[in-house]
């Protein structure tokens, strides 16, 4: 244990042996960590907007599509309008109801 206060020591009278090269390496690392904070902050404020983007313009959060349509895009797997209206009805129905803030049947028109 007194091996390890003398390092602590030495160490401390180091670090104040040179008091300019001290405070510039304090200021460094202070900048490279605020810099490195609000890029962190950036980035994942620009992937949460990617996301929301996506969203948006895309198909949304939940997709139902029929088995197998999105490997072939067969319009023979298309969900007819009867699905389609029982899909939105079980939702409705469901424990989900309360987080679900809506739905609506969407076609995509990209190739």
């Amino acid at each position: 244990m007194a091996g390890g206060l003398l390092l602590m020591k030495i160490g401390w009278r180091n670090l104040w042996c040179n008091p300019r090269r001290t405070l510039l390496t304090v200021l460094a690392l202070s900048v490279v960590l605020a810099l490195l904070l609000i890029s962190s902050g950036l980035l994942d404020g620009s992937y949460e907007q990617a996301v929301a983007d996506h969203v948006r313009v895309g198909a949304g959060h939940v997709v139902v599509q029929g088995r197998g349509y999105q490997a072939t895009h067969s319009q023979d797997l298309l969900l007819p309008a009867s699905v389609v209206g029982a899909t939105k009805e079980s939702l409705q129905m469901s424990a989900q109801k309360y987080a679900l803030r809506g739905s609506s049947p969407r076609l995509l028109a990209s190739r």
